[in-house]
């Protein structure tokens, strides 16, 4: 996963972060300084290496 691919989808500075098959899996809010999305970037980058996930289709009973 890539975090912090610039997006120009809404005013102010955004950050996308993409899937290594390219495809985007979550857009961040807009900052108002490059150095604030550079902090959000470093945080995403941050927390990802902690993050736990749960498979929401399994529990659903869903067969992806």
């Amino acid at each position: 996963m890539m975090a912090g691919q610039p997006s120009k989808a809404m005013p102010g500075i955004q950050t996308e972060t993409k899937a290594a098959n390219s495809e985007v899996v979550a857009t961040s809010e807009a900052y108002e300084s490059k150095a604030g999305a550079e902090k959000g970037i470093a945080a995403v980058k941050k927390d990802a290496l902690i993050a736990t996930t749960k498979d929401l289709a399994k529990l659903m009973g869903l067969k992806l």
